[in-house]
């Protein structure tokens, strides 16, 4: 329940940013901390990087294209794109990107000439910052490429579960590699593949020999699309839609499924129906029948609803923070929302007062507790804020030392330590990189 006014939240802070849309580039300042050359090294058994394997991000520009009607009020898909050749290919499959929300990005320089370490870099540093920019449904983020740059996607998509739910390889591919976390290994094998070749294309029969590869691993959401008369080029915008229907599919089923839950309670249980409707309409925009049905279904319940909410409130006076919080969560998406918001979080603003004037060596296990507690809320963000600061500075001066002060030791201790931060990210990849001699 707390995940669904987290949700309604997010909407709203979205749609009070316009962003951009169009045809653009642009460059990041960031790079993905997967993309340095020691931890890509570590996961693909690569040696020592040569001058070539190096990039500044600053310089790398991207082609992006988001469809005109984003405005963040529902998440859109990624297609990270890897060319063999120039550019990032962002008007190919336009109208597709609009027609099933989706946002484009390719790198702009990644032809089959640069070195592989800088083209799984920029695919993961384009996959790891538009979320930071763009309202991106994390369980449709797909590597794509063609040819040497479907080699690259296929490459990239498996062995990083965590920023990619699957890929879209056009007219080349190579076995997968998993990564080696078991946790993540699963992830990459329960993600969504489609291979896509034409019957003259050269890469066919290797393009077939792949797609036994991932079903030899047990993936099973693998399929294989051969475009009749096609040689080595992309796919027809009709193809690439038969791959992106199926990647999309597994998605669009489950809206359905809880479309049809919610419609099967409406009549006795219109609480838990709407509960439903309102999930089908805000987490998958990609189902957009089910999602049109499920808002009107959730619109047609809530003045109904809200006034038995309401009621609740007044009964509940006081109260206790846990029988506020629990009916601040029940309200979500209904108007009296962000009246029991407030009155809620009174009692949180209360204990993140506390711990913070208390102090001590136990406040960075109060701050992560009430952040967590307090999920969606602005004391769980205040928290959240005062327990990354933390977090910083507990991590600065264990990136400085070097093997002989312990430095992986320390950074590994830092990890059960501060588990959630940002700063956990940045060293688990310190921790990845070979320890210097």
């Amino acid at each position: 329940m707390r995940a669904l006014l987290l949700l309604a939240l997010t909407v709203v802070a979205a749609a009070a940013e316009p962003a951009k849309t169009g045809f653009f580039t642009l460059t990041f300042e960031e790079r993905c901390p997967s993309s340095a050359h020691e931890v890509l090294a570590k996961r693909y058994s690569w040696n020592k990087p040569e001058a070539r394997d190096l990039y500044e991000i600053g310089k790398e520009e991207f082609e992006v294209h988001v469809p005109p009607a984003y405005d963040g009020s529902v998440a859109y898909g990624l297609i990270v794109y890897t060319n063999s050749g120039k550019g990032g290919n962002a008007r190919q499959y336009a109208e597709l990107m609009a027609r099933h929300r989706l946002i484009w990005i390719g790198a702009t320089d990644v032809p089959n000439e640069r070195s592989v370490a800088v083209r799984f870099g920029l695919a993961l540093d384009a996959a790891w910052n538009m979320p930071r920019r763009y309202r991106i449904d994390a369980r449709r983020v797909y590597a794509c490429g063609n040819s040497g740059g479907g080699r690259c996607s296929s490459m990239i998509a498996p062995a990083w579960p965590e920023l990619f739910s699957g890929g879209i390889y056009l007219v080349g591919c190579n076995n997968p590699t998993l990564p080696p976390d078991k946790a993540l290994a699963a992830r990459a094998l329960a993600g969504r593949y489609a291979l896509v070749t034409g019957s003259d294309d050269f890469n066919r029969p290797g393009t077939l020999g792949v797609l036994e590869a991932y079903k030899g691993l047990g993936v099973k959401q693998v399929q294989y699309f051969e475009q009749p008369g096609l040689g080595h080029a992309n796919p027809s915008a009709e193809w690439f839609e038969k791959a992106l229907t199926f990647c999309d599919k597994p998605l669009v089923d489950e809206a359905a499924a809880l479309l049809a839950q919610g419609q099967a309670l409406e009549a006795k249980k219109a609480y838990e129906a709407a509960v439903l409707y309102r999930r089908v309409a805000s987490e998958f925009p990609v189902a957009q029948g089910s999602a049109s049905t499920a808002r009107t279904r959730f619109e047609a319940l809530v003045p109904a609803l809200d006034a038995q909410l309401r009621a609740e409130m007044a009964k509940l006076g006081a109260g206790s923070k846990e029988r506020w919080r629990q009916l601040a969560e029940r309200t979500a998406g209904f108007p009296c929302a962000d009246e029991a918001r407030a009155n809620a979080d009174t009692f949180g603003a209360k204990e993140l007062e506390a711990a913070q004037a208390a102090g001590g060596s136990g406040l960075a296990g109060k701050l992560r507790k009430l952040r967590d507690d307090w999920q969606g809320f602005p004391t769980g963000d205040k928290a959240g804020a005062a327990y990354e600061e933390l977090a910083d500075k507990a991590l600065e001066p264990l990136l400085e030392l070097d093997k002989a002060k312990g430095r992986n030791a320390k950074l590994a201790a830092f990890l059960k330590a501060w588990p959630g931060s940002k700063a956990a990210l940045q060293a688990q990849a310190a921790l990845e990189q070979k320890e210097p001699k």
